[in-house]
């Protein structure tokens, strides 16, 4: 048992890089030095006192996903994934979960250790457990036990859908990480109205998105005004345009895939209040 893991190690560790420290830190992963890679996402999702990362870093063929959770200092879910020509390869998990004893109330924590390789033939398994006093990959000790993956489609499917989880609560209302970016103010010619170009940028587009040309970009930040232009709660942006007596107001919301931009006119003179109305819809990347 011992030794196949230390084979698996040491023949992973000399085709990935010269670097043979299988641990992931901030430098490398998987022994890749993480310096020579582009770093292509770097996302924030969860709530309350659960929160994750989710960053992903390209060199050539090679990919590697880091998927980091933690719920305050009581649990942590780490999963490393390394993709080579968009097949996964092999996956990296550590796990630490809070056990707290009766009598003493003493925290500690139940570790569990987990590399997945699917190059293998038979795809394989190397997991060990144990119990330490702080959630450290490093105070693991114990033995691997090796467990050949009777249903390597359910393990590469149990991973991407780990992977999809992760983007459904980046999707969620208002945690998804979008900046709104306007170019120069140009005046017009005819009515002398100052107007910008209006930029959406975010991951989810895989590139800057025009939104709008319009007066300027007014925030929406303070609670009574957001009720004042009627915008419901859990949008993705919101904001609105004024000058000499009008404008609009605008805000994002997700709908089947879609972000979905509604706008309202505004009017200093009106007889009555005008509704908003979809003005655009951005499809999202890989919904």
């Amino acid at each position: 048992m011992k030794k196949s893991i230390f084979l698996f190690l040491t023949l992973f560790s000399i085709s990935c890089s010269q670097n043979t420290d299988f641990v992931p830190t901030d430098e490398a992963i998987f022994g890749y030095p993480l310096e020579k890679f582009s770093k292509e996402k770097l996302e924030r999702y969860g709530n309350g006192e659960c929160w994750g990362t989710l960053q992903e870093y390209s060199k050539d063929e090679i990919k590697i996903v880091v998927d980091k959770h933690q719920c305050s200092d009581y649990n942590s879910n780490n999963c490393y994934l390394l993709f080579k020509n968009e097949k996964i390869t092999t996956a990296h998990t550590v796990i630490f979960e809070t056990v707290m004893q009766e009598t003493t109330k003493k925290k500690s924590f139940s570790a569990m250790e987990s590399i997945y390789n699917f190059s293998s033939e038979p795809p394989t398994i190397f997991r060990r457990t144990a119990m330490v006093d702080q959630q450290n990959l490093a105070l693991i000790n114990s033995v691997y036990d090796t467990l050949i993956m009777e249903n390597v489609a359910a393990e590469n499917v149990a991973f991407t859908n780990r992977l999809q989880k992760a983007k459904s609560q980046l999707l969620a209302a208002g945690e998804i990480p979008l900046s709104l970016t306007y170019g120069d103010v140009k005046v017009d010619e005819k009515t002398l109205a100052p107007k910008i170009d209006i930029f959406l940028t975010s991951y989810i587009f895989g590139k800057t998105v025009f939104l709008v040309n319009d007066f300027n970009l007014n925030p929406i930040d303070v609670p009574d005004k957001r009720k004042d232009f009627g915008i419901p709660n859990h949008t993705i942006f919101e904001f609105y345009s004024w000058f000499a007596g009008e404008g609009s107001c605008y805000y994002g919301v997700i709908e089947k895939g879609h972000l979905v931009v509604y706008r309202k006119l505004l009017k200093e003179q009106k007889e009555e209040e005008l509704p908003f109305e979809v003005f655009k819809r951005i499809p999202i990347l890989n919904s």
